[in-house]
């Protein structure tokens, strides 16, 4: 079975282009290969299901940039020793060529700024090209204790250029069974490749991660 770093980095691809599909092409790319993320989460009202999320080996991301829309976006991952995964991901898109550090409120609406928790991940798959076709179907076959969106907070972005991507971030989020919990302290950084805005690409993007 491939390694848990090396399935995540064929994933990143997807949600890249899931993410752009509607953006102009990307004018700049820069990859994220390295990095920490870490968080505290603990069920509202009542503490019974809590804990902390802290992941330094499967970490990476992206940021992108058409003439409309600009996009910055990590993934985290923990195995743990029933053979399921932890996963954390967080993504902020906004219009505009750049995205300026700074807070982003958490829009439900739009999907534009969020952050989700997905417990006991198993059965994990790589997608494939049918998969590219209908990727709904392929979310829907996945198996999870469960999967936690963000409906309120804030992902704070201190810093973003071609080396470095970090923040914060902190929130409510909800699975669809209505299980609610607070996410605190959350933070990430990570680190990128010093390549050029002017010579990176969508390629470029993709051929790191291949």
């Amino acid at each position: 079975m491939p390694s848990l770093r090396l399935i995540l980095k064929k994933i990143l691809p997807l949600v890249a282009t899931l993410l752009l599909a509607s953006g102009a092409g990307a004018q700049a790319a820069w990859p994220y290969v390295a990095g920490s993320v870490g968080f505290h989460y603990q069920q509202f009202p009542f503490p019974v299901y809590s804990g902390n999320f802290a992941a330094t080996e499967s970490v990476g991301g992206f940021f992108t940039a058409s003439q409309d829309t600009a996009t910055a976006m990590w993934y985290a991952a923990v195995a743990q020793t029933d053979s399921t995964v932890d996963l954390a991901m967080a993504w902020v898109r906004k219009p505009g060529a750049t995205l300026p550090v700074g807070s982003y409120p958490i829009d439900v609406a739009g999907r534009t700024v969020l952050f989700a928790y997905v417990d006991e991940l198993a059965g994990f798959t790589v997608p494939g090209a049918a998969d590219l076709a209908d990727p709904a179907a392929w979310l829907a076959g996945l198996r999870y204790g469960h999967l936690f969106l963000a409906v309120t907070g804030t992902v704070r972005l201190t810093a973003l250029d071609q080396v470095t991507m970090a923040g914060t971030f902190s929130g409510t989020a909800a699975d669809t069974g209505l299980m609610i919990i607070s996410v605190s302290n959350g933070t990430f950084a990570l680190e990128g490749m010093d390549v050029p805005v002017e010579a990176s690409s969508w390629g470029d993007l993709k051929a790191a991660y291949r």
